[in-house]
């Protein structure tokens, strides 16, 4: 299975992709793509190995943003 940019699935097709990045790491692809529609602003992760993909979906105010300070 290929990653489709254009998303799909269960979004209803009035999803708007704000930001894309995809970060390749050893044999596995993680996609970091950051949507919005009516509801909410999100934050989809996706981890692509030659066999299998998951995807996770976080709301975009369960961000813990960070600066470096801890």
């Amino acid at each position: 299975m290929e990653f489709s940019p254009g998303g799909g699935g269960r979004s209803g097709g009035n999803d708007v992709k704000l930001l894309s990045k995809t970060l390749q790491v050893e044999h596995k692809l993680f996609y970091f793509d950051l949507k919005e529609n009516p509801r909410r602003r999100y934050l989809k992760i996706s981890e692509k190995t030659s066999a299998t993909r998951s995807t996770i979906i976080v709301p975009f105010n369960g961000i813990a943003w960070s600066n470096g300070d801890n």
